[in-house]
C-alpha cells in the first residue's frame, strides 16, 4: 500500500513510500513532495545538519530526517519521534541524538529491512551514510 501510493512496484525500496502515505494521512501541507525517492525530500524549507549541530536549529516531532549516500541518488528518510537535544560527543564534538521512525527498516538499523521500526538515531558530520537535511512537517 505505501508503494501504491506513490505509484511504484512491489520490490522496490520503500522507506520514502512509507512517509509519503504517513504524510497523506496525517494531511500535512508542507512538504508537498509525495515521491518514492528519499532525496526528493529536500526542500527550499529544509534545514541543512550542520544547522543542527551547530544550534541554528533543533530537531522536532514530525520532522523529516533525510539521509544521503555520499553523492549518490539513493539515501533513506525517517520521521522523528520525539524533539532531539543537542549531546556532548566526546571532548570536541556535538551531536543530536533522537527517536525516528522509518520504513524499509529493521531492528538493527539497517535503511533495508523488513518494517517500520523506532530507532534511536543520530547526526554525524562525516559518514558516507549520514542524516543531511531536516523538512519540517506542516499540517492543516
Amino acid at each position: 500500500m505505501f508503494l501504491r501510493a506513490v505509484g511504484l512496484r512491489k520490490g522496490t525500496a520503500w522507506c520514502a513510500a512509507f512517509i509519503s502515505y504517513c504524510l497523506d494521512a496525517a494531511k500535512a501541507t508542507l512538504p508537498k513532495v509525495r515521491s518514492g525517492l528519499a532525496r526528493r525530500f529536500v526542500t527550499k524549507e529544509s534545514i541543512r545538519a550542520e544547522d543542527v549541530l551547530s544550534g541554528r536549529y533543533y530537531v522536532r516531532r514530525g520532522d523529516l530526517l533525510v539521509w544521503f549516500n555520499g553523492n549518490t541518488i539513493n539515501g533513506h528518510i525517517e520521521t522523528a519521534t520525539e524533539d532531539w537535544p543537542r549531546v556532548r560527543d566526546g571532548p570536541h564534538e556535538v551531536t543530536a541524538k533522537g527517536k525516528s521512525v522509518g520504513g524499509n527498516t529493521n531492528k538493527r538499523g539497517s535503511r533495508e529491512g523488513d518494517g517500520v521500526y523506532e530507532q534511536v538515531r543520530q547526526i554525524k558530520r562525516y559518514d558516507y551514510h549520514r542524516i543531511r537535511y531536516i523538512t519540517p512537517v506542516t499540517y492543516e
